[in-house]
């Protein structure tokens, strides 16, 4: 039977690189909601910009279509020859629910945390902003997911995997995390 884990977090906390970690250690399979809304703004014949994207985003998460983004990542984990499959990137605790009603499985809900400051540190290193607009923007952006439905997420999470030390000591609470979800379905 797969096991099904569901990644969250702020932005810039690490939860691809998690996930990354869990799948080369374990052979993992691992798919990003990020994809889904790629595809989604191909299909509607779209630049990708970071503002479409937002748009794109924001259209699967209003109006109950969060439902839709769930199933589109259903259609690509159900078919995955691995035994452990990550799903990186839900923003509601209502997607990990919708997941558990199409896969007849229970998600496996961790958080990835660290502080903001080193958040920050991580998405300047990415290029992606302006030394000045970065706090600002991050504020907002962590502002928005969280009322967007990430808060109830983060506090329903089973596992926290902090990730403000460092490389090797993120390896190790990944390892602890892995043991015990190994462990729990044994």
């Amino acid at each position: 039977m797969k096991i099904l884990i569901c990644i969250t977090g702020l932005p810039g906390s690490g939860k691809s690189f998690v996930a990354d970690m869990i799948s080369e250690r374990y052979g993992a399979e691992v798919f990003h909601s990020g994809d889904i809304i790629r595809e989604e703004v191909k299909k509607r014949g779209l630049e990708y910009t970071p503002e479409n994207d937002r748009k794109v985003a924001e259209w699967f998460h209003s109006s109950g279509r969060e439902k839709l983004l769930v199933k589109r990542a259903w259609n690509h984990v159900k078919d995955s020859a691995s035994w452990i499959v990550i799903l990186d990137g839900f923003r509601s605790y209502e997607e990990v629910l919708d997941l558990k009603e199409l896969s007849g499985r229970n998600p496996i809900l961790v958080k990835v945390t660290a502080p903001f400051k080193v958040r920050e540190q991580r998405e300047l290193a990415r290029g992606r902003f302006k030394h000045g607009e970065t706090v600002s923007y991050l504020k907002q952006r962590d502002a928005d997911e969280m009322k967007r439905g990430l808060a109830k997420m983060l506090k329903k999470a089973q596992y926290n995997i902090g990730n403000s030390d460092g490389e090797d000591k993120l390896r190790e609470n990944v390892e602890r995390f892995m043991k015990r979800v190994l462990k729990s379905k044994t």
